[in-house]
């Protein structure tokens, strides 16, 4: 592919020189944590599994995403997205998983509780997920999506979009050849929320550019303001319509 060009206005995506925070063990199947593997997932499946019927369960869904992307979800989606989700009935709030892919399966490595006293999207005491990614492809259909955070790759799961999610903006893969054969011969879109995302997928971008098919860099809004996934899909009222919008 030779050099790369995101075709993006870097103008709008301006951030000083600050180096990412370098993580490492992205793909280890032991990320070091205070609980085992095997206790997380107990505790995780503690929690209630989330049911459509209930009431406070579709009260912390509708306030993350709109009522139509539950409804035209298919059941495979569907499925996934329930496997990955729970509710607290202590504290009347979701809770995510959060996942590692190897290149044979994939482990819960924490979870995190969307709204807490102490404030959003709190990780699980004791767990490191900031090192792991998740990456969900299908043999079917195009292209590779690289998003950021437990958010969108709810969001994404329910859409039945490939996806690679990378857990913060300050990620960086410091062994890029499982993304590569990940990607080989594929399509891939790096949507880009806000300028320290760009620096994270301008990186990864370049990592994978001898490998993917094409590649492009899209900015979910035009200006200063931070728009991610989770935020882009109330534009639309279809999944075709977000899907439409995402790969023009």
């Amino acid at each position: 592919m030779g050099n790369l060009k995101p075709n993006i206005n870097p103008e709008l995506h301006k951030i000083n020189d600050t180096d990412l925070i370098s993580d490492t063990n992205q793909y280890s199947q032991s990320v070091k944590s205070d609980i085992s593997l095997e206790a997380l997932k107990k505790e995780f499946d503690s929690f209630e599994r989330i049911d459509l019927q209930n009431d406070s369960h579709r009260k912390e869904l509708d306030l993350m995403f709109p009522n139509w992307l539950i409804l035209q979800a298919s059941e495979r989606n569907l499925k996934r997205f329930m496997s990955m989700s729970r509710y607290d009935r202590k504290n009347n709030t979701f809770i995510g998983g959060c996942f590692e892919n190897t290149p044979e399966y994939c482990n819960l490595v924490s979870f995190k509780k969307r709204r807490l006293a102490i404030g959003k999207w709190i990780t699980r005491k004791g767990t490191h997920p900031n090192s792991s990614l998740l990456i969900i492809i299908y043999p079917d259909g195009e292209p590779i999506y690289f998003i950021e955070g437990i958010h969108d790759s709810l969001t994404a799961v329910l859409l039945g979009i490939n996806f690679v999610m990378v857990p913060y903006a300050g990620y960086r893969n410091t062994d890029p050849s499982h993304l590569q054969r990940e990607v080989a011969a594929r399509n891939v879109i790096f949507l880009v929320e806000d300028a320290a995302a760009y620096k994270c997928m301008k990186k990864l971008a370049v990592q994978i550019q001898d490998s993917a098919k094409s590649i492009k860099l899209k900015p979910l809004e035009d200006s200063q303001k931070k728009v991610d996934l989770s935020d882009y899909i109330k534009n639309f009222k279809t999944i075709k319509e977000v899907i439409n919008g995402l790969y023009d």
